[in-house]
């Protein structure tokens, strides 16, 4: 029978042998922490902030900084251009905010979507993950998307690209892709799926990485519940409505 001491070997001689490991010392409390606050700086009178808020901005930059640092990163140069992002990510959660209230009847005030609207939620921390993605960050924004879709049931990769003034409506089952394109004034509602069609794989059999493999969503569109669009080649045209529950593979004629 083996000691203690004799598995505990095993565990750590082995612990490297079946992937590469990145030697990162990641902290991620501390990066979802920094979301919560960047929400209390966009919206101080309804997640009050305990510091000042020139405080909080510089409590932001330093602790991003940090974090960066510790993926292995030129973190003052990210970290700065993140920062200076700020206030472009708070205007287009402004024109978020309004597509929920114009598009969801059932929303009362905003005060009420910024408290306790689960797609609110998962657009305002996306909106952050994508910024940190853009600027080239590694694990941090995936981190920060996994984090929201645990709390909401909404999974969207933090590579996807969304314009403006977007509506989820419900949102539990919602999933957008890496390489999906979102144009201005999309609704989509829960179960919706924006994937892949197929995996492309080398001559040996192997997944090939990276390509477009996620629907480009054109502007004015409405999605409606459970519908499912798959592959890098499929465009949904401006102004479409895509009905529940509808499964598309190829770009479509029309859907009015």
């Amino acid at each position: 029978m083996m000691t203690m001491n004799d598995i505990l070997h095993q565990i750590q001689t082995g612990r490297s042998t079946i992937y590469d490991v990145d030697r990162f010392y990641i902290e991620p409390q501390k990066i979802i922490s920094l979301c919560y606050k960047i929400r209390s700086l966009f919206f101080p009178e309804h997640f009050p902030l305990k510091t000042s808020e020139e405080e909080a901005l510089k409590f932001i930059h330093d602790e991003l900084d940090k974090q960066i640092l510790r993926v292995d990163m030129d973190h003052e140069r990210v970290a700065d251009l993140f920062v200076e992002r700020l206030p472009a990510i708070q205007q287009i959660l402004y024109k978020d905010l309004e597509a929920i209230y114009n598009g969801d009847p059932s929303a009362k005030t905003c005060t009420e979507i910024i408290l306790s609207f689960p797609g609110f939620l998962a657009v305002l921390f996306h909106r952050i993950a994508h910024e940190l993605y853009d600027l080239g960050v590694p694990i941090l924004p995936r981190l920060i998307s996994e984090h929201v879709h645990e709390k909401t049931g909404i999974d969207i990769h933090p590579g996807a690209r969304i314009g403006e003034y977007f509506c989820i409506d419900h949102g539990t089952g919602v999933v957008i892709g890496e390489t999906a394109v979102i144009g201005d004034h999309v609704r989509i509602y829960h179960g919706v799926t924006l994937g892949v069609r197929n995996f492309r794989k080398d001559e040996d059999g192997n997944l090939l990485k990276g390509g477009k493999r996620h629907p480009d969503i054109g502007n004015r569109v409405i999605i409606y519940a459970n519908a499912t669009v798959l592959g890098g080649d499929t465009r949904i045209r401006d102004d479409s409505v895509i009905p529940a529950g509808a499964l598309i593979l190829h770009t479509p004629e029309t859907f009015v």
